[in-house]
């Protein structure tokens, strides 16, 4: 998909004298019609030439239809054979074809339940330099279908933030609809998979919210450019269907779509869950002949099919040598490989499961994983240090403080020695749990996150000041879990922690000066720092009257804790280059999906200049404030000058 298009763009283009021999397929491949494209790509490999970079990207083509058409044995064959021999540094196009068929083959494999494997393809694909922005999307899209099976999700909180957080490790900015919803579709089919019907139910769910808006466009017969959309509308529909049921009216909407779209597998799907007259036709259509090399059993026109890739085999061996031997029901030999025994891992220990409050504690039984394998007999606030550092945004936001896996580890070693497995929590990590899991009371969120986690550890030690820790993972990408509770009293645009203490200082009409300091002094999400100055207030009974709206559109940001306790200063930031400085700041934050603007977004800004957008109100971290208040000193701020002082 092209950013901001519902048009599926295919890579790398190819001019040769051939390319006409598959251009209807390319074609059919970008409507969505991936069984009738990969019939029509097929036949153009029977006589396509099999060498050069043209006979390659017919292979990695027709792996990607194969793929969209539910055949992955194919894909993967296929896929493996279009970078076989391939350079290890190739260039030009010779580098968006290994990228792009790398992915589809890590994409196959994992589909077949090869998660290893497919890791292994996707890293190599990452690892190549190319400078085609479709591949490049593809590739981070793939990483996001691959990686995502690998993780757990004990709830429909915890499948949500999967996407959300492996998007965010992937650097996948602005998603369009059709991207959101094959994300969503591909991982509730993962849940469904699992056995967890309700928790696949929400993807499929969320994944319709997206695309169902191009029910507008439909007049008679569905428009080429919307198909590829409105087949992921019914694949989601059907995902629905078979997880939770649906009444008459649900049904006849969805077999109306499936009888329009003349998707046999989808029809098919719909029949198994409920027979019904008009999908007779597309189920008892002859499957197509290729079905025969994902299934030697189907039901196909077998003497078609073996003499279609008894050619193939000729025109592409390589190709088609374990799809033949799999239709022929011949076993061609492996390499051998030596099964390694089987870790045994001793169950989660009671002490574990006990300190589990607040419910299932991954970061817990994470840290427990640390303190046994290094041989600690206690496991402590380092070791719950390092489990919540595994998390991708809270390792993220640690960084930007100074905080490392490696200063900890490092600390690790020189303080505990190996003296047997964990027998128990220390006090120190005890209260830390405790604390998280108010933490997460106060989120509105049923379990202890890492970033719970990690906060109440650093309000207690002194490696670091957790303010801009406490802003990054309370307003970053994957914070969106917090509940936002109801409408406030005020308007303005509020973090979600400052929202949270409004709310406890509201009475549902007005906000007071004291209930306002005791709502920040009782709220965990308070840094230390930003809590020690509310003490210090002292509280009265005035109304709060802090002009927020005003002080945000000059200051061009939204408010947060600290900003409940020192209000910004009316004026916003005087100099015209500091101000586009940081709106461009806000715009490349947004397109990251962070609630926050940093340091490294100021900087960024600078080097790029990008066009500011406008959007939804972000908070600046307290290193930002502090350099712009820093800028703000001198009559005249140049760049070289906010250069300076982003280095020190």
């Amino acid at each position: 998909m092209a950013r901001g298009s519902i048009q599926h763009v295919l890579a790398p283009p190819v001019r040769c004298r051939h390319e006409g021999a598959y251009q209807g397929a390319d074609r059919l491949l970008r409507e969505g019609r991936a069984a009738e494209a990969l019939t029509a790509y097929l036949e153009a490999l029977r006589d396509h030439p099999a060498d050069g970079l043209c006979g390659r990207v017919l292979l990695a083509r027709t792996a990607e239809a194969a793929l969209d058409a539910h055949a992955p044995r194919l894909a993967l064959d296929l896929a493996a054979e279009a970078v076989e021999g391939i350079d290890e540094r190739p260039i030009l196009r010779w580098a968006t074809l290994a990228a792009r068929a790398g992915a589809v083959r890590a994409r196959a494999a994992a589909e077949l339940g090869l998660l290893d494997d497919a890791a292994r393809f996707l890293r190599a694909a990452q690892r190549i330099p190319h400078r085609n922005q479709p591949t490049e999307r593809y590739v981070r899209i793939s990483a996001v279908l691959v990686f995502a099976p690998a993780r757990d999700a004990l709830d429909s909180e915890m499948a949500m933030d999967v996407i959300s957080s492996e998007t965010v490790a992937q650097q996948l900015k602005r998603l369009t609809s059709y991207e959101m919803a094959y994300l969503l579709t591909h991982w509730g089919r993962v849940l469904q998979g699992r056995g967890v019907p309700k928790q696949a139910s929400v993807q499929y769910s969320a994944a319709i919210s997206h695309v169902d808006g191009i029910r507008v466009t439909w007049s008679g017969t569905i428009a080429a450019k919307y198909r590829r959309m409105a087949t992921m509308l019914l694949t989601a529909q059907c995902g629905v269907l078979e997880c939770e049921g649906g009444s008459d009216d649900d049904f006849a909407t969805v077999v109306e779509l499936a009888v329009r779209l003349g998707d046999q597998y989808l029809a098919t799907r719909l029949a198994g869950y409920r027979a019904h007259p008009d999908l007779t036709a597309l189920v008892e259509q002859p499957r197509p002949w290729w079905m025969l090399a994902e299934d030697p059993e189907a039901e196909v026109d077998r003497e078609r099919a073996r003499e279609q890739f008894e050619v193939l085999a000729k025109a592409v061996p390589g190709a088609f040598e374990k799809v033949t031997a799999r239709i022929s029901g011949v076993v061609l030999p492996e390499v051998a490989r030596v099964a390694a025994a089987p870790e045994l891992v001793p169950a989660v220990p009671g002490w574990v499961t006990a300190a589990e409050e607040a419910g299932p504690c991954l970061t817990l039984r994470r840290a427990w994983e640390i303190s046994r394998d290094r041989g600690h007999h206690l496991l402590g606030p380092e070791h719950l240090l390092l489990a919540a550092l595994a998390d991708g945004e809270c390792r993220n936001a640690a960084a930007a403080a100074g905080i490392t896996v490696a200063t900890i580890d490092e600390m690790l070693r020189k303080t505990m020695n190996a003296q047997g497995t964990p027998g128990g929590l220390t006090e120190a990590a005890r209260s830390a749990l405790e604390e998280s899991a108010v933490r997460a009371w106060q989120d509105g969120v049923p379990l202890v996150r890492p970033s719970h986690v990690l906060l109440s550890v650093l309000s207690h030690t002194v490696l670091a000041s957790p303010d801009e820790i406490a802003v990054r993972v309370t307003c970053g990408a994957t914070a969106r879990w917090r509940d936002p509770g109801p409408r406030l009293p005020i308007a303005g645009p509020f973090s979600a922690p400052a929202r949270a203490v409004l709310m406890a200082a509201s009475d549902g009409r007005t906000i007071t000066h004291g209930d306002l300091i005791s709502a920040l002094s009782a709220s965990l999400a308070t840094p230390p720092t930003v809590r020690d100055r509310a003490a210090k207030c002292p509280p009265n009974g005035a109304s709060v009257t802090f002009p927020w709206a005003a002080l945000c559109t000059q200051w061009t940001r939204g408010i947060d804790l600290e900003d409940l306790v020192d209000p910004p200063v009316p004026g916003g930031v005087p100099d015209p280059l500091l101000r586009r400085a940081l709106l461009g700041a806000g715009t490349l934050a947004r397109a990251d999906g962070l609630g926050y603007v940093g340091p490294e977004h100021l900087a960024e800004s600078l080097r790029t200049q990008p066009d500011p957008e406008p959007g939804e109100w972000l908070v600046f971290t307290p290193s930002l404030k502090n350099l712009i208040a820093r800028a703000s000193t001198r009559d005249v701020v140049t760049v070289a000058d906010l250069r300076e002082d982003l280095a020190c």
